[in-house]
């Protein structure tokens, strides 16, 4: 479980109950296994952590969260940064009839001098969330704008207080241009990045195809980074 809290701090133990009306989450966890083999292998080896959501044993519509895991690692290298990404929107990993036709996951990255937690693992959420209730889709080249910075629009306003502010207020879909397509024994997993920008940023890129926005994305800013210090 991802460590929210801070060495020193008090810490409270909150208990939840859940009435299930349909059979618990099911989870494939040899493809969970698989997918954290990918992310330890971006990691250079680090540990895989996972924000895990005490009520993600009932699934969806009994009122558990809209994917099982956001998984955690620090990524090493010359530009270090942070990357997260969903379990459990892929039928793949929840072969659950809610995701039948869903084949694909989201990942964000984040600067490793850039605060990350709890808004980029609220973000996700919130993402897959939309599409659940919406029925729409996020493909690569989309652009979503949030209405508010990337690090607010996941919370009540009540809450935003608490959170850093930032000009990114947009994100743009692209294909994860380290994780790609993970193959698993249910079948590949197309993972797509989150990439949060500014007005200024869509500006630029302009009313193009949506392949054309991705390639010109992730030519821009190879790593598919949302830096929130912007």
């Amino acid at each position: 479980m991802w460590p929210f809290g801070k060495k020193g701090d008090k810490s409270t133990v909150v208990t939840t109950t859940h009435t299930l009306t349909n059979p618990a989450r099911a989870i494939r966890s040899e493809v969970v296994d698989t997918i954290d083999h990918a992310m330890a292998a971006v990691g250079g080896g680090a540990e895989v952590m996972h924000a895990i959501d005490g009520g993600r044993i009932a699934s969806f519509t009994d009122g558990g969260p809209p994917v099982w895991s956001v998984a955690i690692v620090p990524v090493p290298g010359p530009k270090p940064y942070t990357l997260l990404l969903t379990y459990g929107f892929s039928q793949a990993v929840c072969p659950d009839a809610l995701y039948a036709g869903k084949t694909y996951e989201f990942s964000i990255a984040v600067p490793a001098n850039c605060e990350h937690h709890p808004w980029a693992v609220a973000a996700l959420r919130q993402l897959a969330r939309y599409q659940l209730t919406s029925g729409a889709e996020l493909m690569v080249g989309d652009v979503m704008p949030c209405q508010a910075p990337i690090t607010h629009f996941p919370f009540p306003p009540h809450l935003r207080g608490q959170l850093p502010t930032t000009s990114v207020d947009s994100l743009v879909v692209t294909s994860d241009p380290v994780l790609g397509t993970i193959a698993t024994s249910a079948g590949p997993i197309e993972v797509r990045r989150i990439v949060g920008v500014t007005a200024a940023r869509l500006s630029v890129l302009g009313p193009i195809s949506a392949s054309a926005r991705s390639a010109a994305e992730l030519t821009h800013n190879p790593l598919g980074w949302t830096d929130i210090s912007m």
